[in-house]
C-alpha cells in the first residue's frame, strides 16, 4: 500500500526543539483505496482522518503548508510486530512496517532511513 509521510516543524512538546529543524514531528496517510487516503498522527495521542483526494492535491496541499513528504510503501511482512515508542516516531514506524525500528528515534533518522 502506498504512504505519503509528512515532516514538519510542529513542536508541541518541549523536547522538540533541540530536534532539526523541519523534521520535529511526523505523520503518515496511507492511501487505502485509489484516492481515499487515512492519515495517522501520533504523539500526544492518536488522531486518524480519513479524506478522498488525488496523491497530486495531498502534496500540494503538504508543500503550501511547508511540509516535506516522502512517497514509499508499506512493507508485507506480517510476521514482524514492532512493540516500541509510542510517539510519532514509533507510530509512523509501525505504520510502515520498518525492521529494526528501535534504531530510528528521530523525525530526521526516520527520514534518512526510507529515502536510502
Amino acid at each position: 500500500m502506498r504512504a505519503l509521510v509528512l515532516f514538519s516543524d510542529r513542536a508541541d512538546h518541549p523536547f522538540t526543539r533541540w530536534l532539526k529543524p523541519g523534521y520535529r514531528h511526523v505523520e503518515i496517510m496511507l492511501e487505502v483505496q485509489p484516492e481515499t487516503w487515512v492519515g495517522v498522527a501520533g504523539g500526544r495521542g492518536l488522531t486518524i482522518r480519513a479524506g478522498s483526494s488525488t496523491l497530486a492535491d495531498l502534496e500540494g496541499w503538504a508543500r503550501v503548508e511547508g511540509l516535506t513528504t516522502v512517497l514509499t510503501r508499506t512493507q508485507r511482512d506480517r510476521r514482524y510486530r514492532y512493540l516500541g515508542r509510542v510517539d510519532c516516531v514509533g507510530t509512523v514506524c509501525r505504520v510502515l512496517g520498518l525492521k529494526q525500528a528501535w534504531r530510528v528515534l528521530t523525525p530526521w533518522q526516520l527520514h534518512k532511513r526510507i529515502t536510502r
